[in-house]
């Protein structure tokens, strides 16, 4: 979902804003020290706020990765290290893999920070068409545009089942555990086949347009770049460079 509110960001070339975020994630990526990803993280929060997020908007676009990134912190902490902190039923609690899960949690972190921010504040039909511009086969554009409106309409089938089925008592909590489960099922039974049912007749009538596997959904028009467009990007590639310098000498 795009932010309503326009920003700076919001009218960078949406060309500019993929090289960009793609540099920024493999400075993110490449981070060797956890106060550098917390630094580096918490700078693109605090972007993310001036383009327009909220901060109950921003904690609920990261809350997915976040149980992510706990099971690495875990996995790393009892997998990797040699000294022990501590001992739970038999597994011991590395002091080195509890930091290089923090690394990784952190890095990771600031790489789905950026991703949301260029999400945020740009539409897909501009994100596919810089694809294309980039020479990204039309084939796998197409498809990547096909399951982003597949997913609309799973996401909007079972909201809809759930409003329906909450307001018959179906997750009252006078109802058993089992019971519960039982419903839960039979929504996402019920969720699949609404959604196939959709996505069929969204095929069929791709195909009575004319549609075929050879066409061609997205397409593509941009503007001549600006200057504030090659600024950004010159800023961009500067910060970078700054970040893989600080990872060298630090």
């Amino acid at each position: 979902m795009v932010l309503p509110k326009q920003s700076f960001l919001h009218n960078i070339d949406p060309r500019i804003k993929l090289i960009a975020g793609l540099l920024f994630i493999v400075s993110a990526v490449s981070l060797q020290r956890i106060l550098h990803a917390l630094v580096f993280f918490s700078f693109f929060a605090a972007v993310s706020c001036l383009a327009g997020f909220t901060l109950k908007n921003y904690l609920k676009r990261m809350t997915p990765p976040f149980f992510i990134v706990v099971m690495i912190v875990i996995l790393q902490s009892f997998l990797t290290g040699s000294t022990v902190v501590f001992s739970l039923f038999g597994l011991s609690f590395y002091y080195e893999g509890f930091l290089f899960g923090l690394l990784i949690a952190g890095r990771t972190a600031s790489a789905v920070s950026i991703l949301n921010l260029i999400m945020a504040t740009t539409t897909q039909e501009d994100v596919f068409a810089s694809l294309r511009f980039f020479r990204v086969p039309y084939v796998f554009v197409d498809l990547l545009a096909l399951i982003s409106r597949y997913v609309v309409i799973l996401s909007m089938e079972a909201f809809t089942m759930y409003i329906a089925l909450q307001s018959r008592l179906g997750f009252s909590r006078s109802l058993s555990y089992r019971r519960m489960v039982e419903n839960f099922g039979i929504m996402g039974s019920q969720v699949f086949v609404k959604s196939l049912e959709r996505s069929e007749r969204l095929y069929n009538s791709l195909v009575s347009r004319g549609y075929t596997m050879s066409s061609q959904i997205v397409s593509q028009y941009f503007e001549k770049l600006k200057i504030r467009d090659w600024s950004f990007l010159a800023t961009s590639l500067v910060a970078c460079l700054f970040v893989f310098s600080v990872n060298c000498v630090l």
